[in-house]
């Protein structure tokens, strides 16, 4: 895998995610990037690792099982970055073009054990950092399973996220207010 980032520590949990990965999905396994901050340039020790895995195939029940206990293993791990992973696995051929359904895919949210069904990860904007910018810690360069990402749905993805914080910020503006200034009302966000 080599110098993924320039943190030695990020770098040795990123090994056990890689070793983990492999022994689990064996053949099943077709790749395992970073993508995010990381793959940005732009991370730095406060980052949450954004990584995802590309598989041949969906994932077999006992295989998820396995993931499931391999993050709650990892998460243990007496580094702060273990605890900061997040990322999805996703087949491949699910992955290769933009989903304009945003479907969910199994996916470890920063701070999170335990993997949950999340269309977090299936955007065309993370699909363009993983194809343009995307670190490689196994298998092939992204482009090879990823198509290019037009312009139109990397513009209509940013669209609609304005649309819904626009939404979310009218029907919320008091937890709003809350959030840009630092304060805390003891709301749930």
């Amino acid at each position: 895998m080599g110098e993924a980032t320039q943190f030695p520590e990020l770098n040795r949990v990123l090994g056990r995610l890689v070793q983990g990965v492999t022994e689990r999905l064996g053949g099943n396994l077709a790749s395992v990037y970073l993508q995010g901050s990381f793959a940005l340039g732009e991370a730095d020790e406060y980052s949450d690792v954004d990584f995802l895995v590309l598989t041949n195939e969906k994932l077999a029940s006992d295989q998820e099982a396995a993931l499931q206990a391999m993050h709650a293993e990892l998460y243990e791990d007496d580094s702060a970055w273990a605890q900061h992973l997040e990322g999805s696995y996703v087949p491949k051929d699910a992955f290769r073009q933009v989903d304009p359904e945003r479907r969910p895919f199994l996916f470890l949210d920063n701070g999170a054990a335990q993997l949950e069904p999340d269309a977090h990860c299936n955007s065309a904007y993370v699909r363009w950092i993983l194809r343009e910018r995307g670190i490689v810690l196994y298998g092939p360069d992204p482009k090879e399973l990823i198509d290019p990402v037009a312009k139109e749905d990397l513009r209509r993805e940013s669209m609609d996220g304005l649309r819904e914080y626009a939404e979310w910020t009218l029907s919320e503006p008091l937890r709003v207010s809350c959030r840009l200034f630092g304060l805390s009302l003891g709301l749930s966000a």
